[in-house]
């Protein structure tokens, strides 16, 4: 009996490997452009987030320009199954994250001028 594969699903395969021939070359400076727009990463605060979804706890870091707190990026890093581990594991990462060691970049939530309407 022969063997057949999707259309669809060749289609992929054919895309893939048509971007895989074009690895091997060099690169533009727009492929670099990302690398100076995020120059305000510099001045950032890092807080932790973990989250309880679906029975496991996922930690997530948020980076916050300290001056400007609505410029911010928030990164998954992992889900751990303990919250207590999740927890010790986000301050750990929050530590190796940060620019500033010692934490004293602080945010001011009074910055952020949210409506609770």
């Amino acid at each position: 009996m022969k063997a057949a594969i999707d259309k669809a699903a060749y289609k992929l395969l054919l895309k893939f490997k048509m971007s895989c021939s074009k690895a091997d070359q060099k690169g533009t400076e727009d492929d670099l452009k990302f690398l100076h727009n995020d120059l305000w990463l510099q001045d950032t605060a890092v807080v932790e987030r973990v989250v309880k979804l679906n029975g496991a706890w996922q930690v997530f870091l948020v980076f916050v320009h300290f001056k400007n707190p609505l410029l911010f990026i928030k990164r998954y890093i992992k889900t751990q199954i303990s919250g207590p581990k999740a927890n010790l594991e986000a301050r750990y990462m929050r530590r190796l994250a940060a620019k500033d060691q010692r934490g004293t970049l602080e945010i001011d939530i009074q910055a952020l001028n949210i409506c609770q309407n």
